[in-house]
């Protein structure tokens, strides 16, 4: 299994960087399991959950915090959608 890690880009607003990652998810012709993670914005990462869980099984997506050395490199607004499947 190759695992890639990459910017998913940058937007002009924290809604359209929500409704970005949202996109992104739900592109993936098959997904077996999302992680929602966010660093001080658990309001923002349950839309993401809600928006997501269209597609995928609740119980199939996973809320979780970052570390504290990645959230000292990224700040408080941190928010991650990574998603395991099959682009297509």
């Amino acid at each position: 299994m190759t695992v890639k890690v990459e910017p998913a880009g940058r937007t002009r607003s924290r809604a359209k960087a929500i409704d970005y990652m949202c996109n992104f998810a739900m592109s993936y012709s098959h997904i077996e399991e999302i992680a929602v993670e966010d660093a001080t914005t658990p309001d923002d990462a349950e839309l993401i959950v809600e928006r997501l869980s269209a597609k995928v099984p609740r119980e199939r997506i996973y809320r979780s915090k970052p570390s504290s050395v990645i959230g000292t490199h990224t700040g408080p607004g941190l928010l991650v959608v990574a998603v395991l499947g099959d682009k297509g």
